[in-house]
């Protein structure tokens, strides 16, 4: 495999290397257990200049200058379970783990930084990031890169939008909650069984409604995803565990949802630190009006990425559709994989004059 500097060819043949590349990526990433191997190795493959630390891998462009803003470019991917079946191709899709929810936008967003890498005149610098998927260590991924390369200005952020832009998105808190009883012999009706106990706040979480809901956001939405108790058959359980997800809006903020779980619950909660606060980009922006000009539509996501932590102006846009997240039969059309390419291309092209003054720090 070639740098694309070494070739001498058309754009669109360009484009055509560029995706059969992606789509070579794709599938070595879910077919392997160990992605951050395959990604390090494609990148230094392509001459990138690439750095990395544990398993999250980050470039530069060649012609980084440290006195222009820096657009950062991030995906993430999964890291497959070794019992996992390998991807495989059938009727125009890959099917596996992952493809859809991070590994689609990660070779796309790969294909337009290698496109813009050796470009010597742009007004901004690119910096793209590949992170091991951030739940799976509950630890926000920009200090990774933050003192060690450029802070960035913006960020796109690679997530299945079905190549939406999505403007807005719900915050996420994740708690862990236990309903506390007594051990004793079931037989004998001992004890103080902590599942019922858990159960009348599982109830409520379930149930629950909070008032207010912003115009443009979903309403706040609370799921008990995970439940554990229990040991010997005879033994009544003295403790009983379960998390819940909360994905919450711009109405209230995380004291005033604790505080009303709090009074309404009796369990003991605790949160847990990993915390996406729900993102808003203005449609004035420059990245935003440059899809708007292509032709692209905005949407408001309800769910959460790395937008709510990155603590800069972020838009969420990648190829595949949103429903098929975290399914058993997750997959993506290849088809897709082009399409995000060309479209990734021609957001950073349009956006090239827009971003040297920086509007959205003005604003």
């Amino acid at each position: 495999m070639k740098s694309l500097a070494e070739l001498n060819m058309s754009p669109a043949a360009m484009a055509d290397i560029l995706y059969e590349d992606a789509l070579q990526l794709l599938q070595a990433i879910g077919s392997n257990t160990a992605p951050a191997d395959v990604i390090m190795a494609f990148m230094n493959d392509c001459g990138l200049s690439t750095h990395r630390q544990g398993n999250n891998i980050w470039c530069l462009n060649r012609a980084c200058d440290t006195t222009k803003p820096t657009i950062l470019l991030y995906a993430h991917y999964n890291a497959l379970a070794a019992e996992t079946e390998a991807c495989r191709l059938m009727n125009g899709e890959l099917w596996g783990q992952g493809l859809n929810y991070g590994g689609g936008s990660l070779v796309a967003l790969m294909a337009a930084f290698r496109y813009y890498y050796h470009k010597r005149d742009l007004p901004y610098n690119l910096c793209f990031c590949a992170a091991e998927e951030r739940e799976s260590h509950g630890v926000p991924r920009l200090p990774v890169i933050q003192g060690q390369t450029l802070k960035p200005d913006f960020a796109i952020v690679g997530e299945p939008t079905d190549m939406q832009m999505a403007i807005a998105e719900m915050g996420h808190l994740v708690l862990d909650c236990v309903a506390n009883g007594k051990a004793g012999h079931a037989g004998r009706s001992e004890g103080d069984n902590a599942i019922y106990h858990a159960l009348r706040d599982i109830n409520w979480f379930a149930t629950y409604e909070f008032n207010k809901c912003a115009a443009f956001m979903p309403p706040i939405r609370m799921a008990v995803l995970q439940v554990n108790a229990g040991g010997a058959n005879d033994t009544t359980p003295a403790e009983c565990s379960f998390t819940v997800d909360v994905y919450y809006n711009t109405c209230y903020s995380i004291d005033e949802i604790l505080a009303t779980i709090v009074l309404n619950t009796r369990c003991g909660i605790s949160l847990r630190e990993d915390i996406s606060r729900p993102a808003e980009l203005s449609r004035v922006h420059p990245f935003v009006q440059a899809g708007l000009s292509i032709g692209l539509e905005t949407c408001v996501s309800p769910t959460s990425s790395a937008c709510g932590w990155l603590q800069v102006p972020a838009l969420k846009i990648g190829p595949g559709d949103p429903a098929c997240t975290r399914c058993a039969d997750e997959r993506i059309a290849v088809l897709e994989i082009r399409r995000a390419i060309n479209i990734y291309i021609k957001l950073l092209e349009r956006s090239l004059s827009n971003l040297i003054n920086k509007p959205e720090r003005a604003a």
